[in-house]
């Protein structure tokens, strides 16, 4: 789980091997939202933007998918050689 900076201290984004990303909220007792992000292999690690509008994902199959959280869609994939 990460700290996401712009939705306040109680604000968390968590990411699921199967590529599921949900915000969480620590004073609830459910996901204040969540979306798949894509079936681009079992993904490994996530990390917020600096102002907490974009999440990095990476899978281990070398893609790297930028996901825009206030649109709710993948703006960029990447994949290494």
């Amino acid at each position: 789980m990460e700290y996401l900076p712009h939705q306040g201290e109680n604000t968390f984004v968590s990411l699921s091997r199967q590529g599921f990303i949900g915000v969480e909220d620590s004073r609830a007792r459910h996901t204040a939202y969540g979306f798949t992000v894509s079936n681009r292999g079992l993904m490994s690690s996530l990390c917020p933007s600096a102002n907490g509008n974009m999440v990095y994902v990476s899978s281990l199959d070398g893609y790297l998918l930028v996901y825009d959280l206030r649109c709710n869609l993948i703006s960029s994939i990447f994949r290494t050689n």
